[in-house]
């Protein structure tokens, strides 16, 4: 909103349920009391601040690129659970102490569980929500078990995944008109394409763009 030349405010409108909803997923256990947050949310330090960065990005990024990444029910998904969760778990509130406090971590079984569901699901709207469902444990515990046996968060693992299928969809496409990276990042749950990007080089070496055009180039036999 631009109240006038010099005044423009960023308004994110998330309902009770869905945060409510969320903290249920995220602890495993019901609100007994109104869930209340701290109102102060500061820009440019403290521990919030990069949700607020990520609620600036998803603003620009609107005004850029338009909603054209909408359509894309990964993405949206993907950005619903970063907000909802990061929320929760940055931002002071009547809950906080339960978000502190170390969760027994979920067990290896639980852990191949969601490992077999991603693998078979990566296009999929996925949040780490949905994949604590699928273990039978919260949130919390989902995290704690892949931390401890793996090194790596649940939304890590998920990404990295996510990463592997872009990669074949551009190579599935090389050579096709019209093919568009950012489509393909949408369509596997990535909305900011910087970061996706960096995340593309670092895994594999090169950027997006370049696999494509290298396979288009060097077509395999």
């Amino acid at each position: 909103m631009h109240w006038h030349e010099d005044c423009a405010q960023v308004l994110l409108w998330i309902s009770k349920e869905a945060v409510e909803r969320r903290f249920v997923l995220l602890t495993g256990r019901d609100s007994g009391r109104p869930l209340s947050f701290d109102p102060t949310l500061p820009k440019h330090a403290g521990p919030s601040s990069p949700w607020t960065q990520a609620v600036l990005d998803l603003a620009r990024n609107i005004d850029q690129h338009g909603t054209h990444w909408l359509q894309f029910p990964v993405a949206v998904a993907s950005m619903e659970d970063y907000l909802l969760r990061t929320l929760l778990l940055l931002q002071p509130h009547t809950y906080s102490e339960f978000l502190v406090r170390s969760s027994e971590p979920a067990r290896p079984r639980h852990l191949q569980r969601v490992i077999d569901y991603v693998q078979a699901n990566v296009d999929q709207p996925l949040t780490v929500a949905d994949l604590a469902q699928v273990a039978c444990v919260s949130v919390r515990a989902l995290e704690e078990g892949f931390r401890r046996h793996f090194n790596t968060t649940p939304i890590g693992y998920l990404r990295d995944v996510r990463l592997d299928g872009v990669r074949q969809a551009l190579i599935a496409s090389a050579g096709a008109k019209q093919v568009s990276v950012a489509d393909i990042a949408y369509r596997f749950g990535f909305t900011h394409l910087g970061r996706f990007a960096a995340y593309y080089k670092k895994r594999f070496g090169v950027p997006p763009s370049a696999t494509l055009h290298r396979v288009g180039a060097n077509p395999r036999p």
